[in-house]
């Protein structure tokens, strides 16, 4: 079982693509068919088309968000379920949340359909997919790996840090398709906010050339990309990034 299930994490998954002018009106259009499934099942969903190439799209526990060069899924618990959870971020608190694993295959399958719908309406092709998890961690049981980290950080001083916010970017595999990179961004402060981390890891595969979508293909793909995420995240956790190969 991957750590983060252990913990209150969620996922966002998402494409960078080659830019294409339309506005969030085209957007709203070509994705009528998907809303009108989704007000059908949910009854009600949130619309902002403000922005003039940007548009973003409530439903239920998800927001998507469109625009002339990414999309986007993101999964969110309700306010009082997350500040529930948050104040005391061990697992057997949150029991009636549903493990970061499932949550991101679930997301991965909306997300795959709202792309799907998207590249129908006019094909694109794929610069970078990004897998990212956001968790709270209590720091009495921080994973080994996030230990090591933040003891490294704080060795110049020889104690420990009180409060830490930054974004780490690491290349952690390359060959000549592609290279996985992951922003480790961390931020706790043990003065104002005790016995807390907000951890977000950022795990993106960037093409060394466009990649054109292909519908028929991009489930499986999905499961390639999510794999090779939560393996790191996995030796991230564990603090076993040996197999890292520059």
């Amino acid at each position: 079982m991957n750590w983060l299930d252990q913990v209150l994490a969620v996922p966002t998954v998402g494409f960078l693509l080659d830019p294409v002018l339309l506005t969030s009106h085209e957007h709203a259009a070509a994705l009528r068919p998907l809303l009108e499934k989704w007000i059908a099942k949910n009854g009600a969903v949130g619309v902002d088309a403000k922005q003039l190439y940007q548009l973003a799209i409530s439903v239920g526990s998800y927001q998507y968000t469109i625009s002339h060069e990414s999309i986007s899924a993101q999964f969110l618990y309700g306010t009082p379920v997350v500040e529930k959870a948050r104040s005391s971020p061990e697992r057997s608190a949150a029991e009636a949340l549903t493990v970061y694993s499932s949550l991101l295959q679930n997301c991965i399958e909306e997300f795959v359909g709202l792309a799907t719908v998207l590249n129908r309406h006019h094909s694109r092709k794929l610069k970078r997919i990004g897998i990212m998890t956001a968790a709270t961690l209590s720091m009495d049981q921080l994973p080994p790996g996030v230990e090591t980290l933040l003891r490294h950080i704080a060795s110049p001083w020889s104690c420990e840090a009180t409060a830490i916010v930054g974004t780490i970017l690491v290349d952690v595999h390359k060959n000549d398709r592609w290279t996985d990179r992951c922003h480790h961004t961390i931020d706790f402060n043990r003065a104002d906010r005790p016995g807390r981390m907000e951890l977000k890891l950022d795990w993106q595969r960037v093409f060394a050339s466009e990649v054109p979508i292909n519908a028929s293909t991009i489930a499986t793909q999905f499961t390639e990309w999510s794999d090779a995420a939560l393996k790191y995240f996995d030796l991230f956790g564990a603090g076993d990034l040996s197999y890292v190969q520059g």
